[in-house]
């Protein structure tokens, strides 16, 4: 980070940085008459290719706000800057994205980047002016250089979006990159303007406009949907322990704490828009196994405590992923299990789009399972509103003083379908589906009813698996239960393909046991012997 000024005949500057293990962060709030630059580099490591570079050199009279924080893989950059003068600034993320500006005249920008998402959003004002700027009593500046600005968004050898604005007179334009597959703006100009969009093997888009115009255009390349409604999938991994020493390098050196070791747990948090809208903000949440401590994360919280940290991210486009690595020092964690919980929630038209996940690892694999301690049932019923729909009732009952986190996996018979259910799934694929429960509190029950449409009449059962874990208590086993219910023949049934058995009055369900339970039922007929 550098900041510097020259040839000034006024200061008036308020500036700070500040340096931790985990990150950097400069503030700047000037207002000069003469030469300012400020400079930006965040690297991978020595010697590596640029996460964000950023140039910025202003010449004449100007009023700058700008704070800058790098952190983890990420920076995050607010920018306000207003005055009179030669303007020259650069600004990359990766290879990926770059926004820019060069010309003399009147100049208001306001910018936010944020590369951990790929964001850029500027909101940018320029009026074209010859200038004349004395550095010296026998040095001075004189030039007229029309405005160029321009902003891209690329992902290699897949797609590109951008746009360009030459020899302008004036341009007033609000540009926002959501990411590298969308950008969105509104720009009237006096002068020329390229706009340019390329899908590799599908669009080759080039427009040219030279003249005064008012422009609005959106560009976005939507990801594949994998539900035909607002949705968040979120993955909590655990990549890994591994035992390391504390301290900086100087103070392990110098002999302080040079001997401890911690085990340091690493954490991916992975979040999918796989939705078909868009979500802005996205807010991330992460709660600790008990007695861990934070060390450091790849993007820095929002807002951080001794037992949980939180993010918000701009957006996630429809497809778009976002990884989150954060450690966690585990050495003081006493307990069964090692289990991280997530949360994830992304705001579409007022309403908040919620997932859960946790990450689960068997500390002590000799551990009995006590089963006793959780009591599941699953119950099915017609509604007797609609002959052909089935409400199941499936039910969590914590019996022990400990937290206890849940996935619930319940396989639909064939020719039914999941219509509604009182919580959200976290997933519905092929006719599975999971709900992830991360907050089953101590000596309560959490209860799912869920509504499905058979699409057939008949005979139906289907089991659901319980995988409970303790966060802070003893681990378990997986649990099983079942449930049967018989669907009459109703208005548009679909008789399923060949023969289907009757309905001899069998309890299939085995709701009383928590194990296991297979049963085969023959049915015998002229030609075969079909089993289930």
């Amino acid at each position: 980070m550098h900041e510097v000024y020259r040839y000034a005949t006024s200061i008036d500057r308020e500036s700070q940085i500040t340096l931790d293990k985990n990150g950097s962060t400069m503030i700047i709030d000037s207002t000069f008459d003469g030469q300012g630059h400020i400079g930006i580099l965040k690297t991978s490591g020595p010697h590596a290719t640029s996460l964000f570079e950023s140039r910025e050199d202003y010449t004449g009279s100007f009023r700058i706000y700008e704070r800058v924080d790098e952190y983890g893989s990420g920076v995050v950059s607010d920018k306000s800057a207003t005055g009179t003068g030669l303007v020259a600034v650069e600004k990359r993320v990766k290879d990926n994205q770059k926004t820019y500006e060069s010309g003399t005249g009147s100049y208001d920008s306001e910018e936010l980047i944020r590369t951990h998402t790929n964001y850029i959003a500027k909101d940018i004002s320029l009026v074209h002016e010859p200038m004349n700027q004395s550095l010296t009593d026998d040095v001075s500046i004189n030039a007229s250089l029309k405005w160029k600005e321009g902003m891209w968004s690329k992902n290699p050898k897949t797609s590109l979006i951008g746009e360009e604005y030459t020899s302008i007179e004036r341009l007033e334009k609000e540009t926002v990159a959501s990411g590298l597959n969308q950008m969105d703006t509104e720009a009237e100009f006096k002068g020329k303007a390229e706009y340019r969009t390329i899908l590799r093997g599908e669009v080759d888009l080039d427009e040219s406009y030279s003249g005064n115009y008012s422009i609005k255009r959106r560009v976005i390349f939507q990801g594949i949907a994998k539900y035909d409604h607002p949705h968040l999938n979120v993955t909590k991994v655990l990549v890994g322990i591994a035992k390391e020493k504390i301290g900086t390098k100087e103070e392990i050196l110098a002999g302080d704490d040079a001997d401890k070791i911690i085990d340091v747990a690493t954490y991916e948090i992975i979040v999918e828009n796989d939705g078909d809208r868009a979500l802005h903000p996205i807010y991330v949440r992460d709660i600790f196994p008990p007695r861990s401590k934070y060390i450091d994360a790849s993007v820095r919280p929002a807002e951080l405590t001794s037992t949980s940290a939180n993010w918000t991210l701009t957006h996630l486009s429809i497809g778009d992923v976002s990884t989150i690595t954060l450690r966690l020092d585990v050495t003081e964690y006493q307990g069964d299990e090692l289990v991280n919980r997530a949360e994830a929630c992304g705001e579409y038209n007022g309403d908040m789009i919620c997932n859960t996940n946790f990450s689960a690892l068997e500390v002590d694999w000799l551990t009995c399972c006590l089963n006793e301690t959780v009591h599941v049932t699953k119950t099915a019923q017609v509604d007797q509103n609609a002959t052909n729909v089935v409400i199941y009732t499936l039910t969590v009952q914590n019996l022990e003083d400990c937290t206890r986190v849940a996935e619930v996996t319940d396989v639909l018979p064939l020719g039914m379908k999941l219509l509604d259910a009182s919580t959200s799934p976290s997933s519905y694929v092929n006719g599975t589906v999971t709900w992830n429960l991360i907050d089953i509190m101590p000596l309560t029950t959490k209860t799912i009813v869920y509504r499905t449409e058979a699409l057939q009449s008949g005979h139906f059962v289907n089991e659901a698996r319980v995988d409970v874990r303790s966060v802070d208590g003893t681990s378990l086993r997986p649990i099983y239960v079942s449930a049967a219910v018989t669907v009459g023949e109703f208005e548009g049934d679909i008789s399923g393909p060949g023969w289907q058995p009757p309905d001899w009055g069998f309890d299939l369900s085995c709701e009383e046991c928590n194990e296991l339970t297979s049963c085969v039922f023959f049915y015998f007929s002229s030609t075969s012997v079909i089993y289930t």
